[in-house]
């Protein structure tokens, strides 16, 4: 009961965004194959995936440091994220 506590007091947008990004980056690590012919193209997709994961990660420490409402810092991880997943989508 006390793990479940702990995980609905420390849970956030970033932290549940960046655990999302660690796993599935580890998920395409498991079962990528080299020989395949895009092979290092996948291993940028998730060497980018951890990166942003850690990036993520560090930036909802600072941010739980600064800002003490969870309920405006939620709100601001998830307009930061929509802003981020769209100039990825720009980019692409």
């Amino acid at each position: 009961m006390k793990v479940l506590e702990f995980i609905k007091k420390n849970i956030s947008v970033f932290n549940l965004t960046s655990l999302i990004l660690f796993f599935y980056s580890f998920y395409l690590f498991i079962f990528l194959k080299q020989g395949e012919y895009f092979y290092y193209a996948v291993v940028a997709i998730i060497m980018f995936f951890l990166f942003l994961s850690l990036s993520l990660f560090f930036s909802d420490y600072f941010l739980n440091k600064k800002i003490r409402n969870r309920f405006f810092k939620n709100i601001l991880e998830f307009i930061i994220l929509i802003i981020i997943t769209s100039i990825i989508y720009k980019i692409l």
